[in-house]
């Protein structure tokens, strides 16, 4: 993303630093513009089941001009119903609810990181005043962010983030996904086939694949 950044913000005199911050992932600091991401595909169903999500957005939500974008083709949260239970009519729900309940927080969403990075360049130029100085915090990228696969299957009930990593080192997401159409127990035997324990996916996670549609 840094890289990106740089290619977009050069030509039209954006300065970006990277550095650490204590809220958000992205920020004009001096006009007081914060913008948290969101990718579509892992981030945001991890966060929505942690609780991580309504914790960032209270903290935002007293910011000058805080700003939560969801970076991801609508084509993701329909991929990712089978492991969140997020239709389009509940990310829908999502994005009022966080453009209502949240102070001054808004949030909106983008296909695709460079069309990410040209919205924060909007907002800046829109809000106006002070020197063009993006920046981006150090550690914006979490492995479920960098990691699709991971962030996945950490939204599948009982399973925790180690073992999605774990799951994602024996087999993609959707390879997983696509022994589960055979039945949950296919794909138990694919894992252990891989070298990984039958009871990576355990009681919890059974159940939800089962509430999916799959079966046994």
């Amino acid at each position: 993303m840094v890289k990106l950044a740089r290619k977009l913000c050069d030509p039209v005199g954006v300065t970006v630093n990277v550095e650490r911050m204590d809220v958000s992932d992205y920020a004009f600091l001096e006009q007081g513009i914060f913008i948290e991401r969101k990718d579509a595909a892992s981030d945001l169903a991890s966060s929505l089941k942690n609780g991580r999500l309504t914790g960032q957005a209270l903290a935002m939500s007293e910011l000058p001009h805080p700003f939560l974008i969801i970076s991801g083709k609508l084509d993701w949260y329909r991929q990712m119903k089978y492991s969140s239970g997020m239709t389009v009519e509940s990310y829908v729900g999502l994005l009022a609810s966080l453009n209502t309940k949240y102070g001054n927080l808004r949030c909106f969403a983008v296909d695709n990181d460079s069309q990410f990075i040209k919205a924060v360049l909007a907002i800046q130029k829109h809000i106006g005043k002070g020197t063009k100085e993006f920046t981006i915090e150090r550690f914006a990228h979490t492995l479920n962010r960098s990691n699709p696969s991971v962030g996945a299957y950490y939204a599948l009930t009982g399973v925790g983030e180690k073992k999605a990593v774990e799951l994602s080192g024996l087999m993609d997401y959707g390879d997983f996904i696509r022994c589960c159409v055979k039945g949950v127990g296919c794909a138990q035997d694919e894992l252990v086939r891989r070298g990984g324990k039958k009871s990576l996916v355990n009681a919890s996670t059974i159940k939800c694949l089962l509430e999916m549609g799959f079966e046994q």
